[in-house]
Parts: C-alpha cells; structure tokens; sequence
C-alpha cells in the first residue's frame, strides 16, 4: 500500500484514512480509485457494487472500534477491570472518524442501521460492566440509564470540541455521571420514573 500503484481498495485501513480526511464525499466511487490509483474496473474486481464498499467501510471501522476491544474487555475479570477497559477504548477512539463515519451513514440506509446495531451493543455492553462496578442487577433500569448516559456522553462529546484530552479526563467524567445517577436513584423504585 505504499506505492499508488500498489493501494489496494480494500475497504480498511486505506478507505477509513480516506474518509477520515475527506469526509462523506471522499467514499465516492470516482474520489475513492483516483484516491488509490485505481480504475472503475479494478474497483468492480473487489466489490459487487458501491453499496458494498460503504457497507465494508462501516463493518472495519466497527470491528475496530466496537467488535474488538469489547472482545478484549470481556476477557477480563467483571467490575472495575472491564470499567477501566471501557474507559481506555473510549479514550482512546478517534473522535474525527467517528464523526465522519457517522456523517457518511446519514445518509445511507444500510450503514445507518449497522450504526444502530453498533449502538445497541454498547449500551448493552456498558450495562453489564457498570451492573459489575455499582452493584445494581444487569436488568435494572438504573444500570440500563447509567450505560445509555456514559455512551451518550461519548458520541455527544465526540460531536463536539474541546474533547476530554486524557483517559483520566474521561474516566473522571464517567464516574460522576454514575456517582450522580446512581445517588439520585439509590432509593427510587427501578420500575418507577424519578
């Protein structure tokens, strides 16, 4: 992949670099092969169609930032092992591609939807970590809305500027939203609205 001749339009590293600096536009068909020095033909030779590549795109980006490090995270003892963890991949995801993908599925139906899975299975995967750290059952709403807070807080300050510029940053801010939450519910009826 060094050479222009050489880049392979493979819907990884090189597409989601692309993207990253281009934006949605940068994954046109024409942007994307003068991109890799690569004809329309060679394009075809790799996918069925355009919709592929953008769905190949979104699927390596998710694998990256989601399917792989919540893999890893499971790996490790429950609690504030797996907290820490999540804290780390937070902290650690780029906040400009998370952007740009995101702005690429906006306006495309199919990558939209892999986003929401993407979605789900955060939201539920930080439920079952902050079940572990705060002691609340993993079915509970409390620990549901704790989980559905941090991982809005993550896409929300990810849409925005200034970040939180260190993992400490963002574990501090974690910690105070489920130290808050869970203050304020501690005595309520899960079942119930506070």
């Amino acid at each position: 992949a060094s050479t222009r001749r050489g880049t392979q339009v493979d819907g990884g590293a090189f597409a989601l670099g692309h993207l990253r600096e281009g934006g949605p536009g940068a994954g046109k068909l024409e942007t994307i092969c003068r991109a890799a020095g690569k004809t329309r033909g060679s394009f075809y030779a790799h996918f069925s169609d355009h919709n592929a590549f953008l769905v190949t795109v979104v699927a390596a980006w998710v694998a990256q930032e989601t399917t792989e490090p919540l893999a890893q995270i499971q790996d490790l003892p429950p609690g504030e092992p797996q907290r820490a963890a999540l804290v780390r991949v937070a902290a650690g995801m780029d906040p400009v591609l998370h952007r740009q993908v995101r702005r690429l599925a906006a306006g495309h139906r199919e990558t939209a939807e892999m986003l929401e899975d993407m979605d789900r299975t955060r939201i539920a995967a930080a439920t079952q970590i902050y079940a572990a750290t705060l002691g609340f059952a993993p079915d509970d709403i409390r620990t549901r809305d704790i989980a559905t807070l941090a991982y809005s807080a993550v896409v929300g300050l990810h849409m925005l500027a200034p970040l939180p510029r260190t993992e400490a940053d963002w574990g501090n801010l974690f910690g105070l939203m489920a130290r808050a939450y869970a203050d304020r519910q501690i005595d309520a009826d899960p079942g119930q609205p506070t």
